[in-house]
């Protein structure tokens, strides 16, 4: 939510554009994902002005992740708070406990899904298995052939944290009703998001 950010990550594509299409998916009722990217340069306002601006999009998952700079051609990752992926997922969290929030395996695999469920997240993403000839996005090999990512190991993990996976019909369920019924919109006022 950051136009200046946008447009340094995003070269040649239009925020106002891309945050239209949200808007007209959303009066379309499809669920929409909305998130951030951390250490590109953000500041803390920039973190918070995100949180409110996926607020009021209204967004059923809300995501947000580390930068992982390519090894080529990438912009050198920036740091400018003390906030890291796991803290904003427990805000996010705080602020949005009915909503979708992944851990995704795309950042840290396998290694980084314990602290990113015990910050919050209740969704795994990024899951890929061996031999699949599939890739992922940020860390395109990492986790993957050593089956690390498949669902077996994820299930392996939340097993040892005293979780368990949903069952497809609570998932179908959760479409159902956050698509007809609508989502309890939060009153949060940034104040309470400064605690």
């Amino acid at each position: 939510y950051s136009p200046s950010l946008f447009k340094k990550l995003r070269a040649g594509q239009s925020f106002n554009r891309r945050l239209l299409v949200k808007q007209m998916a959303k009066r379309m009722r499809l669920l929409v994902e909305d998130g951030m990217l951390l250490h590109v340069g953000e500041s803390v306002e920039d973190i918070f002005l995100s949180i409110q601006s996926i607020h009021t999009m209204g967004a059923q998952q809300v995501r947000v992740m580390t930068y992982v700079p390519p090894k080529i051609n990438g912009i050198c990752r920036q740091k400018k708070h003390h906030l890291d992926e796991e803290i904003v997922i427990a805000i996010l969290r705080y602020i949005f406990p009915d909503r979708l929030i992944p851990a995704s395996l795309d950042v840290e695999g396998i290694a980084g899904l314990t602290s990113r469920l015990m910050a919050g997240a209740n969704v795994i993403s990024s899951i890929v298995p061996p031999r699949s000839g599939l890739n992922g996005v940020s860390q395109t090999t990492l986790d993957i052939e050593d089956g690390k990512r498949s669902v077996e190991n994820v299930k392996r993990v939340l097993k040892e944290l005293g979780l368990r996976a949903a069952k497809q019909d609570f998932y179908k369920a959760w479409l159902y009703n956050t698509r007809t019924v609508g989502m309890h919109e939060l009153k949060i006022r940034k104040a309470e998001w400064l605690m």
